[in-house]
């Protein structure tokens, strides 16, 4: 029967296994598989299925209605279309697949080759691919898998066509096989050469996707440039004589959104509104995705220029200009662009985005009020005309800006009565975006407790069933309270963060435990989120802000949360990386062993930095050389390979434990993987050598004095030659400082052992002094002065002025230079470092210069005050 089954029925059904392959999940769970997507509409059905064979076609949707059920996966899907692809090879009686002893058995009942009066049973190009596209679309497969099916299509003598290696391009970059994707770039640009298939925008499109993906940004400016190139020549000559030569191709408007995103993603904004401008003298018309893409983008490009303090006016120009080519193209806008046209244009006053808005025209800040006027009533409409989450999502978040939070309120009571008198056939609205963008704009305007009380309320209902006063249930009934079916990973962020702001640090891991118990990994964000100090709902001066101490996670909070996050990560070191979104990077890293460091849990320190190199070698992330590509492929707040502030917190930590052995293990494993310390880690460095020295130097002196009284002698003369010399620390110390200052000493750089030496930084600049370091080092040598007047005492105990020693001219020269170091480099000394060079004139017994210094610091202490 199968034999006798026409063209189009085959053809039928192996569309219908790309249909589920479309429609069906990824991969089913264990117990139970994921539901599929409903299904499609009658007129989608239809156009799949055209109405050419009535049988079939009824036999296909009867067919297409089982994949609805919920065991169905993309693996079946391809197991399908690999056995109907099977059977048209084993009933076509093809000579070239067949053994000559079995051609005769394959024959037909008249005695002829059934290949001869059958000719639609052997399998065409359209039904590979089709088989190809099904495949590519299930994960499970591999690169070799699709290499075999297309050389089993040239055994069986079917040629490809353009359709053929687009499929095969777009699945080697759905599987990520880069090596594979680009051999069939280089064979298709060699059978374009020669005429034989031709590459299309899909094809060039799937290449710059491709290579947007895994990072060779050459490669996508030289497929960009070909781009470019071929579609002048197409416009060209349609406007010449209409005809059109093979290397010119027809421009999609696909491609040029792919094109547009290219940029976007690189954050090249002149390149990318170029590439607008060039869809429209090419004659393209601009969808709702490319202008969505160019909105998004220059939301961040103002983003990131408010943040460096710079003129925000030319992300606000373009946004005006890119506004009016959106309404003269008849786009209409969706939520997203409405509301990254709201956020750049409407939420800050004309006079914001520049210093000198006074030259421009004052007609733009008109403009700019009234576009954001008519973005918010469109936004409204959609919200009244279709009851859509990402309209609710977008006023939220619009709203949330503003910090307005009656507005929020009013909006999230509006989504809520909705979604009480909506039919139940009708979609909700209330999803986790909806609820995670209604937290995040509390959280905005500081209502940390009103964000807690809506997840709390929605997303983790207590429905309690009520009693009379004699304890007997009540029949009245409980009004239906909407709350959120399945809570997403946005929900709990928002409410991690809520809890971190309000001070409840405490309920943080258990909303973390929560996720992995509902299956939920936790994410960078996550961990961010739960390190967050607490707001104190009050604006500080700079003064006072500026000498207040970093706040700190307590350590058994710390300790907890990290005991849930390394548990989730155990489980996912050993699989195969899947995705390359690390979770414990090193801002994390670094602040967890602060933590560490400041309750000085060198055990906890450790583990979490471990923890962090075992992610870097993970996802194949180091400072290797071979591995550069790969972590400069990732941005700089999702690094797990150490850094200098990781070896920083863990410099800082062994420092705050004395225990030079640690860090003199950080300081080769810094050196080893090429990373250059910068002052803030040569400032934890001399902390810790300046707490080692202060130890030796006291152990040094008391043994001198139970020597003296163990001799008879007493505090005289005769007990002068008592041994002093600078332990190897303080030449550590100096070394250091003449590295940084930029005056090298010959004494000091062959007295530094090798462990800390800064060769390190050859051919680098030394960092620039701050003032802490400054600070740190005025402390530093008046320390060390007294640590010598003490030993002078022991001579002579009743000298009233402290005796001149070469030591003692030696750290005061030090101090001098450092301060003018400071002034020549044009800091701004704060209160610390005019108490710590009070404390050096004290320690040098220059009692009225520490009290002139100690003057005017309280004058510019009340001066800044007023």
């Amino acid at each position: 029967m199968i034999e006798f089954m026409p063209y189009e029925a085959w053809a039928l059904l192996l569309k219908t296994c790309q249909w589920a392959a479309a429609t069906a999940p990824v991969s089913a769970t264990k117990g139970r598989a994921k539901r599929m997507s409903p299904r499609p509409s009658y007129k989608k059905r239809d156009a799949l299925f055209p109405l050419r064979d009535v049988e079939i076609s009824a036999f296909a949707r009867e067919f297409a209605g089982r994949f609805t059920t919920p065991y169905w996966t993309r693996s079946m899907s391809k197991r399908r279309a690999l056995m109907f692809l099977g059977d048209m090879q084993r009933n076509s009686g093809d000579r070239l697949t067949l053994p000559s002893d079995k051609q005769q058995e394959a024959s037909g009942l008249d005695g002829e080759d059934p290949s001869m009066t059958s000719p639609w049973l052997r399998p065409s190009t359209l039904h590979y691919n089709i088989v190809l596209d099904v495949i590519c679309r299930d994960q499970s497969t591999s690169a070799e898998e699709l290499a075999r099916i297309h050389m089993d299509m040239r055994l069986h003598g079917v040629q490809e066509d353009t359709v053929t290696f687009n499929t095969l391009l777009n699945g080697c970059r759905l599987l990520g096989s880069w090596k594979h994707f680009v051999d069939i770039e280089s064979h298709m640009l060699q059978r374009d050469r020669w005429g034989v298939t031709h590459m299309d925008a899909t094809t060039w499109g799937t290449l710059i996707q491709g290579y947007l993906e895994c990072e060779d940004w050459d490669a996508v400016d030289r497929c960009i440039d070909y781009v470019t190139k071929a579609s002048e020549l197409w416009h060209g000559q349609q406007g010449d004589s209409g005809d059109q030569t093979p290397r010119a191709f027809v421009p999609t408007t696909y491609l040029w959104s792919i094109i547009v995103n290219s940029y976007a993603v690189r954050g090249m904004v002149t390149q990318m509104l170029g590439a607008r401008k060039t869809m429209n003298h090419l004659g393209i018309d601009a969808n709702a995705h490319v202008f969505g893409t160019i909105f998004a983008a220059l939301r961040q490009m103002r983003k990131s220029l408010a943040a460096r303090g710079c003129d925000t006016w030319t992300a606000t120009a373009s946004t005006l200009e890119e506004y009016d080519a959106m309404r003269a193209s008849g786009v209409k806008a969706n939520a997203t662009m409405l509301t990254n046209i709201i956020l750049i244009a409407g939420l800050n006053q004309y006079s914001a985005d520049s210093s000198d808005s006074s030259k421009r025209d004052p007609r733009m800040s008109q403009k700019l009020a009234q576009i954001s006027q008519d973005t918010a009533a469109e936004l409204e409409d959609l919200m009244i005309k279709a009851r859509d989450p990402d309209v609710y999502a977008a006023l939220l978040n619009v709203s949330g800006k503003t910090g307005n939070t009656s507005e929020v309120n009013a909006l999230w009571k509006t989504l809520v009565t909705e979604t009480q008198l909506a039919d139940s056939s009708a979609p909700h609205v209330l999803t986790s975006r909806t609820l995670a963008a209604y937290m995040n704009a509390l959280i905005s305007c500081r209502a940390y407790d009103d964000a807690l009380s809506a997840f709390y309320e929605y997303a983790l209902p207590q429905q309690k069933q009520p009693f009379t006063k004699n304890g007997s249930p009540s029949t009245r009934t409980i009004p239906t309270r909407p709350f959120l079916r399945t809570v997403e990973l946005p929900v709990y962020e928002a409410a991690i963060h809520a809890s971190a702001r309000a001070d409840r640090h405490q309920v943080c891991p258990r909303l973390v435990r929560a996720m992995v118990a509902s299956g939920i990994q936790p994410s960078v964000l996550t961990l961010r989120y739960s390190l967050l100090p607490p707001d104190s709902g009050e604006t500080r001066k700079p003064r006072a802000s500026r000498f207040t101490r970093a706040w700190s996670l307590p350590l058994t909070i710390a300790r907890e949360l990290w005991d849930v996050v390394i548990a989730v990560r155990r489980d996912v070191w050993m699989r195969e990386p899947t995705d390359n979104r690390p979770v414990i990077v090193n801002d994390i890293a670094a602040q967890l062993i602060r933590v560490a460091a400041r309750a000085r849990d060198v055990e906890f320190g450790k583990d979490v930095f471990d923890a962090l190199r075992r992610e870097a070698n993970h996802y194949g992330i180091d400072h290797g050389l071979e591995n550069s590509a790969r972590r400069m492929a990732l941005p700089d707040h999702m690094q797990c390979a150490p850094n200098v502030r990781t070896y920083t917190s863990m410099i800082t930590m062994y420092a705050n434990n004395i225990d030079l052995e640690g860090m003199s293990r950080m300081w080769a494993s810094m050196s080893a993987d090429g990373v250059a310390p910068n002052v803030h880690t040569y400032t934890s460095l001399i902390v810790g050598l300046h707490k080692i020295a202060i130890r030796k130097r006291w152990r040094m002196l008391r043994e001198c004095a139970e020597n003296i009284e163990a001799g008879g002698d007493t505090f005289t003369a005769a007990s002068s030659q008592i041994p002093w010399e600078p332990v190897s620390q303080d030449r550590m110390v100096e070394a250091i400082e003449d590295w940084i200052t930029k005056q090298p000493n010959a004494e000091t750089s062959e007295t530094l052992p090798q462990t800390f030496s800064p060769e390190i930084l050859d051919g680098a600049a030394s960092p620039n002094i701050d003032i802490p370091l400054s600070t740190l080092l005025l402390r530093y040598y008046a320390t060390r002065i007294r640590d010598t007047e003490r030993r002078t005492h022991l001579v002579s105990v009743s000298s009233a002025v402290p005796e001149s020693d070469a030591d003692n001219e030696f750290g005061l020269r030090r101090a001098m230079r450092i301060c003018e170091e400071v002034d020549n480099s044009g800091l701004v000394p704060d209160g610390r470092f005019h108490a710590a060079l009070a404390d050096l004139f004290e320690a040098c017994g220059d009692w009225s210069g520490a009290n002139i210094v100690r003057r005017h610091t309280n004058n510019g202490a009340a001066s800044s005050d007023r």
